[in-house]
C-alpha cells in the first residue's frame, strides 16, 4: 500500500470467525480499523470479505470505508445479514445472489450499488465469477444519499441482470436531494420492486 502497488485489499477473518464476532471484539476491531486506517491514508479501498455476514446488533459503514458482499465459492448463496439496523455513509456493494439487509439508512455521502456479473477478487488474489445481483431489504429504508444498480457481463459473456427489492409491506423513503438510479453498465436487466415514498 505505502508504495502504491495496490489500490484496495480484502479482509478475510480467520478460521471460523464471523465478521461480526471479529468487530464485536475489541481486538478484532482494532485490527479492522487499524487496517481501514492504513487503507484510508494510501487512498486504497478496504473490502470485509465473509460468504456469511451476520450482525445482529447491528453495523456502521463509516465515512470513505467500503464493505463489498460477494460470493466466495461455486455454490450459490454468498449473502449478508444484518439483524439491527444498517447505517451507510461509505460504500455498500452487493453482488451475486440475494443479500438480506434489515432497517437501512443511506447517508447524504453513502452509496448503495447492486452490481451484477464481473468477478469479485479477495484479499489472497483469488478470482471469484459473479452472476446476476439480487438484493432484498427486509426493512423500511431512507435514502438520503445515493441507490445504484449497475452491471458487468457474466463469465460465459452475457450482461448480467440487477434486481431491488424489499421485502412485503416495507418502505423505501427516497428523501429530498437523493438518487435511485438504473445504469445501463453491460446490459441486462435492472428490476425494482418496493413501495416508494
Amino acid at each position: 500500500l505505502k508504495e502504491g502497488k495496490f489500490n484496495a485489499i480484502g479482509f478475510m477473518p480467520p478460521g471460523a470467525y464471523a465478521m461480526a464476532e471479529m468487530i464485536r471484539s475489541p481486538y478484532g476491531r482494532e485490527l479492522v480499523l487499524g487496517a481501514a486506517m492504513a487503507c484510508d491514508a494510501a487512498g486504497a479501498t478496504l473490502s470485509l470479505v465473509r460468504r456469511s455476514l451476520t450482525a445482529t446488533e447491528g453495523f456502521n459503514i463509516g465515512p470513505g470505508a467500503a464493505l463489498v458482499i460477494a460470493r466466495r465459492n461455486t455454490p450459490p448463496g454468498g449473502y449478508g445479514i444484518f439483524g439491527g439496523p444498517l447505517v451507510n455513509d461509505g460504500s455498500l456493494v452487493a453482488r451475486d445472489d440475494s443479500s438480506l439487509i434489515d432497517t437501512t439508512s443511506v447517508r447524504n455521502n453513502g452509496t448503495l450499488q447492486v452490481l451484477g456479473g464481473g468477478a469479485y477478487v479477495d484479499g489472497s488474489a483469488f478470482t471469484y465469477p459473479q452472476d446476476d445481483a439480487s438484493l432484498t431489504m427486509r426493512g423500511d429504508t431512507d435514502n438520503y444519499g445515493s441507490i445504484v444498480l449497475t452491471s458487468q457481463l457474466r463469465t460465459d459473456g452475457v450482461p448480467a441482470n440487477a434486481a431491488l427489492s424489499l421485502s412485503s409491506g416495507k418502505t423505501l423513503r427516497n428523501k429530498a436531494g437523493a438518487e435511485i438510479r438504473a445504469e445501463a453498465g453491460a446490459g441486462g436487466e435492472r428490476t425494482f420492486a418496493f413501495n416508494l415514498e
